[in-house]
Order: C-alpha cells, then sequence, then structure tokens
C-alpha cells in the first residue's frame, strides 16, 4: 500500500479503504447522526496522519443529535489496554450530519475543545452524500486548528452492509424527537486511561 504524499509540509489524513468504507457506511444506514472514535497512526514523513480503523461504541442519536455512552467508551478503552494497545492512539473524533451540509457546528467546536487535554486530535464529520471535512485541533503548545486534506484508497465498493446494518441497530438508540445536538465530552476517559496501561 503506497502510501507516500505529494507535500510533506500540509498534514493530511488518510483513510485506508476499509476504515472508510465503514465511515460511510455508517452515517448512510444510520437514520439520523452517529458518532465513534478512530485510532491514528502519525506517518513515518511525521507531517501527515493514518486512520488505522474507526469503531462505532453504544449512543443515543437524534436528527440533530449524537452522544455517546460513557460506560461504552469505558468499556472500549478498557479493552484496549487488556489488549496490549495504546489508548493513546484514540485521536480522532468522527460524526455525522445526516442529510445537511457538513460544516463545524459550535457544538462541534465545543466537543472538540472538549479533548483539550490531550496534545491534539483529529476530526471528520460526513453527509449521507459522502461530502466530508477534516481538521487537525493542535492543544499544546499552541491551541491552532488547520482544515485537513483527506486521501482516500480506493472507493466506496464492497462493504457489507448487512454487517453493518446489525451494528448500526444493535449499538445505536434513536431519540423519539429531534432535540439539540448535545455530545457529553470523553476527553478525560482518552487521554487518563493511558495512567493505567501496565
Amino acid at each position: 500500500m503506497d502510501t507516500s504524499f505529494n507535500n510533506p509540509h500540509l498534514p493530511m489524513l488518510y483513510f485506508p479503504e476499509n476504515s472508510w468504507k465503514k465511515l460511510f457506511a455508517y452515517a448512510d444506514i444510520a437514520s439520523g447522526e452517529i458518532s465513534g472514535l478512530g485510532k491514528i497512526t502519525l506517518h513515518e514523513n511525521g507531517t501527515d496522519f493514518i486512520v488505522n480503523d474507526i469503531f462505532l461504541l453504544e449512543q443515543v442519536s437524534g436528527v440533530g443529535s449524537t452522544n455517546l455512552n460513557p460506560d461504552s467508551v469505558a468499556k472500549f478503552i478498557t479493552d484496549l489496554i487488556v489488549a496490549g494497545e495504546n489508548p493513546a492512539d484514540v485521536k480522532l473524533w468522527f460524526h455525522s450530519h445526516g442529510n445537511i451540509d457538513v460544516f463545524w457546528s459550535s457544538t462541534d467546536n465545543t466537543t472538540i475543545q472538549g479533548f483539550s487535554d490531550a496534545s491534539y486530535m483529529l476530526s471528520i464529520v460526513v453527509n449521507k452524500r459522502f461530502q466530508h471535512k477534516a481538521r487537525l485541533d493542535l492543544f499544546k503548545p499552541i491551541r491552532l486548528t488547520l482544515e485537513l486534506e483527506v486521501i482516500l484508497e480506493n472507493n466506496f465498493l464492497g462493504i457489507d452492509r448487512i454487517e453493518i446494518e446489525k451494528e448500526v441497530t444493535q449499538k445505536v438508540k434513536i431519540l423519539p424527537t429531534p432535540s439539540s445536538r448535545v455530545i457529553k465530552p470523553i476527553s478525560n476517559m482518552l487521554n487518563n486511561s493511558k495512567r493505567g496501561k501496565r
């Protein structure tokens, strides 16, 4: 797999085929918004980022909201530690905007700021029209936000939609009525969990 990039000075977010397919299948199948987390590797060029995998966790979502279950996040982090993986690699937050345009809402900005205990966080928002927008937020040693180009491997073909539909049905509870978008900050669990790793 060729992960070399043309411009080493401008950060890019690279999505291998499987992760990209899962991301848009989640967004396409969900009746409202949907969100989750992803593991990131820094490219060997020291500038770009590679998405190793994305994970759908239990949540309550609606037409204009998505709320990850804190207990599910805690279990996810614990499982990573037990498996000998580093929770600090969880540096991606993804969510969808259903059928509306992709943009960074005030709620999105607040959610991203909730990860400020980390040195940086990557975020991507997508919709059912396969549009996307990504950003890198640096928190230390300075506060900086950079829009990222997204590099896709292959295209949206061949995903096992039946399995994705089962996963969405199992993990995503639908709100009975639309409500304000509220996403509880989960940065403390992501960033403090490293202390429990042995």
